[in-house]
């Protein structure tokens, strides 16, 4: 991305750091040269490392206000956002975007907007606030179309394709994906296939198709290798684990999670780190391995907590009353069960609301509790059937049935 001047979370290859920083080094005056290059590399380190990212941009922003660039100082600080939003300083990074947003908009800086807009969904996907990630996925839209920027159109296509992958709107999802690729094929947009195919790998996988779904993470290892790009092979790898799962190879399923959890430590990358120990926690269980199980699903609510992803922390409270179920914890399962149901209702999540029911249900039947189970279980159907939830939507519970989230960024 040129400085300052094309827009959203489109990154240049990250070869370009190589280049960049020499030069950054070597020019040491405050001037506007100075100010673009600590734009750019900022950028570039979005998809390197993010605490890198957010050092770089702040720098940028304070030579802005020195230089008087009001534009320049909206984008870095849109920079800055994204890289706060995806290293897990939700709160922090939204406060940057939307100073970012009103800033780009009052100057009519389209680009700076589109920064914003993007990394707003992107934040809206992760807190599960479905309809705030669609409006602004829209704006951003219309503002990369009006730009005739293809990259942010396929970063765009490609983030929110995997939000609604994560709502399981998965042939939604698909359509999405698709345009991306057929928009990044066309004008050769490398950086951001890289993502796009890892995603649509994910997607194929959760609809069964899994040679195609096989072929798009291959395809993603090979374009984010090139391009240096940590996210998308932190991805294709949760991916790959996702795949494994689906074909019921647990081992190389955990494989695959665990090197994820290592690329989403480089980049800093706490989001993405926190679902993937998640998925780790949930493979433990699935082979039986309760005490790894629980230990995962009780780092990633701890993490998930601090950072106030609230739905990845009911999900992951819930898989810790899954390991206590699985190895005969009863205080263990049911102190996490009620847990999850007590942040569901502090949260008016009425679907998670079911979801507790059903849990505890089955843990009251496991335990020989059978008049508390009947309880359970019929409020929970009650609730199920007043929502109009689809059948498939507990499976996200039971590491058995194979509905794994999988962040995106989303994720996911």
């Amino acid at each position: 991305m040129a400085f300052a001047l094309t827009a959203a979370l489109t990154f240049p290859q990250q070869v370009r750091l190589d280049k960049l920083e020499p030069v950054l080094r070597k020019h040491t005056a405050q001037d506007a040269v100075r100010l673009g290059l600590l734009t750019e590399v900022a950028t570039a380190y979005v998809l390197v490392r993010l605490d890198t990212a957010i050092l770089f941009a702040t720098q940028a922003i304070t030579l802005a206000e020195r230089l008087v660039d009001e534009k320049a100082a909206a984008q870095a600080t849109a920079i800055r956002g994204t890289a706060e939003v995806f290293r897990g300083d939700l709160s922090t990074g939204r406060s940057d975007l939307l100073a970012a947003l009103e800033a780009s908009e009052r100057m009519n800086h389209l680009p700076g907007e589109l920064q914003a807009h993007t990394a707003l969904m992107h934040l809206g996907n992760l807190q599960g606030r479905e309809t705030d990630a669609d409006k602004e996925f829209g704006s951003a839209m219309s503002i990369a179309t009006v730009l005739r920027d293809t990259a942010a159109m396929v970063e765009l296509l490609t983030l929110q394709g995997g939000g609604l992958s994560n709502r399981g709107l998965q042939d939604r999802s698909l359509e999405l994906l698709d345009r991306a690729m057929a928009i990044g094929t066309a004008y050769s947009e490398p950086t951001s296939l890289a993502l796009s195919f890892a995603t649509r790998g994910f997607t194929r996988a959760c609809l069964g198709d899994l040679d195609g779904a096989a072929t798009d993470i291959d395809t993603a290892f090979v374009l984010a290798g090139a391009t240096g790009d940590r996210y998308a092979m932190a991805m294709a790898f949760c991916n790959q684990g996702s795949l494994n799962w689906y074909r019921s190879n647990m081992p190389k399923a955990l494989e695959a999670y665990l090197i994820s959890l290592r690329w989403a430590e480089r980049l800093d990358d706490r989001t993405n780190m926190v679902n993937t120990m998640g998925n780790i926690g949930k493979v433990y269980a699935v082979m039986g391995d309760f005490h790894n199980s629980k230990e995962y699903a009780v780092r990633s609510a701890a993490m998930a907590k601090n950072l106030g992803l609230y739905m990845t922390l009911m999900n992951s409270t819930s898989d810790i009353g899954y390991a206590g179920l699985g190895s005969g914890d009863r205080d263990a399962c049911f102190a996490a069960y009620n847990e999850m149901a007590r942040l569901a209702d502090s949260l008016n999540n009425q679907e998670y609301l079911v979801e507790a029911d059903i849990c505890l249900a089955e843990a009251y039947l496991a335990f020989d509790m059978a008049d508390s189970a009947v309880a359970h279980a019929v409020r929970g159907a009650s609730g199920a059937v007043k929502l109009a939830i689809p059948p498939h939507l507990g499976e996200r519970w039971w590491p058995e049935k194979g509905h794994l989230r999988c962040q995106r960024r989303n994720a996911p």
